[in-house]
């Protein structure tokens, strides 16, 4: 008789843990599908709906409380509660007492880094997700510890190092899975990190465009916010201002809350309709200051030049201007949040004006109205969005030790590599 009631016992104890398994498996898909299968428009409700399952699932768990193992239950109370994207502390307490009974649930590790990185406590995070990989090998240890080596890599001793091992982990993440689009997407911001803090080599800007690529394969990466702000802002940065807005508008649609895309847009346009004002206005300069800016260039493109041929605006074409210098004069300067571009307005000889972009620079650097700038393989592009009333021509500079200003280089000084903010979530 004894032996039935431990059977029935045993029976009731693994079909109340398969049934809290699956609430609590059943809330995660609900929550990381819930764009995918409602689109954008489903954004404004979403963390409202999963709170209420999230408090269903919850009550189950009460429920079923004296049927399950110890370990399971804290960890399923912890996983439930980290659902959300609030930090709270009782996500902590369950996970830890979840740990101390089976220290060998991997995803138990995995959800408690979750948990303490929400609560901003990064090395206690790193420890979680490396405490995993020591009872298995898995991606989503591996991804975490590639996104804590870059936001924790503050020294600037270590900083190349870490990003670099940064990069590594992405890929072994990848490599456990090249289905996954969210490991893809913190590769391409791995790479995008390796290109502004350990070399700007292009070829890091591809692989990161093309990991962004391979993450939009997967709809749950693809229905992601993050991954939309960070393809916006390697957009920006190569000034493809079009494909930065359609992404940040994206994210916007998807996290409706996100205030900094809201702001990233129309910082944006702002930039590009003063850029355009600024060239309309050939700065502002009265005419008779505008003369004799005009008059002073002339002598400069009748200087010989052994090596390149000095142009007006007229000579250049579209895209990258080989063997040519083009020779202007500072009419106007537009200050940018951050210093990144340092962006002015050039007129030639023939009156011509043209925005110039100018990367790597301190950012206090500055320029004059009247400077001459002579810039040496003029990358030449045409900035034009007829819905927002954008349009100008544009020199992007990214290496401003080939710029002479008032016939010199600029002192080592006043260079230095430029930085972007994306998104830290991933």
């Amino acid at each position: 008789m004894m032996e039935v009631e431990e059977e029935r016992d045993r029976d009731k104890e693994a079909e109340s843990l398969r049934e809290a398994e699956a609430a609590v498996e059943g809330l995660w898909e609900f929550s990381t599908r819930y764009l995918e299968r409602r689109g954008a428009k489903g954004a404004a409700s979403k963390w409202e709906d999963i709170k209420q399952r999230m408090e269903a699932t919850l009550q189950l768990l009460e429920k079923q409380k004296d049927h399950l193992p110890k370990a399971r239950y804290w960890y399923l109370k912890g996983k439930t509660l980290n659902v959300v994207p609030e930090h709270n502390p009782e996500v902590e307490r369950c996970l830890s007492q979840a740990i101390k009974h089976a220290p060998e649930l991997v995803d138990t590790w995995n959800q408690l880094g979750e948990s303490y990185w929400k609560g901003g406590q990064a090395q206690q995070a790193h420890d979680c997700f490396a405490g995993a990989l020591t009872q298995c090998k898995n991606k989503e240890s591996l991804r975490n510890i590639s996104m804590l080596l870059r936001y924790m890599c503050k020294d600037s001793g270590t900083r190349e190092k870490s990003v670099e091992e940064s990069v590594e982990r992405a890929k072994e993440a990848v490599a456990m899975d090249v289905k996954d689009g969210i490991s893809w997407m913190v590769l391409g911001n791995a790479y995008l990190s390796m290109y502004f803090i350990v070399r700007q080599d292009s070829k890091l800007l591809k692989q990161a465009v093309s990991a962004y690529t391979q993450a939009e394969k997967d709809p749950l990466a693809a229905f992601n916010p993050d991954l939309h702000f960070n393809k916006a802002t390697l957009s920006y940065y190569e000034e493809r201002y079009g494909d930065a807005l359609r992404d940040l508008g994206l994210a916007a649609e998807l996290d409706p809350g996100w205030s900094t895309v809201h702001k990233r847009m129309e910082e944006i346009v702002e930039f590009m309709e003063s850029m355009t004002q600024l060239a309309a206005n050939k700065g502002r300069l009265k005419a008779k200051k505008l003369n004799a800016v005009l008059l002073m260039l002339q002598p400069l493109l009748d200087r010989p030049n052994a090596d390149k041929t000095p142009v007006n605006l007229s000579s250049c074409g579209e895209g990258l201007n080989s063997g040519k210098v083009f020779i202007g004069a500072l009419v106007g300067q537009l200050f940018v949040k951050d210093g990144i571009p340092c962006a002015s307005v050039l007129v030639d000889s023939e009156g011509s004006c043209v925005g110039v972009t100018v990367y790597n620079l301190a950012k206090d650097t500055s320029f004059c109205v009247g400077d001459t700038v002579a810039i040496s393989d003029p990358l030449l592009s045409h900035i034009h969005l007829q819905e927002k009333k954008v349009d100008y021509w544009n020199i992007r500079v990214t290496d401003p030790s080939a710029l002479l200003v008032n016939g010199l280089k600029l002192p080592a000084s006043k260079l230095a590599p430029s930085t972007v903010s994306f998104s830290s979530r991933v």
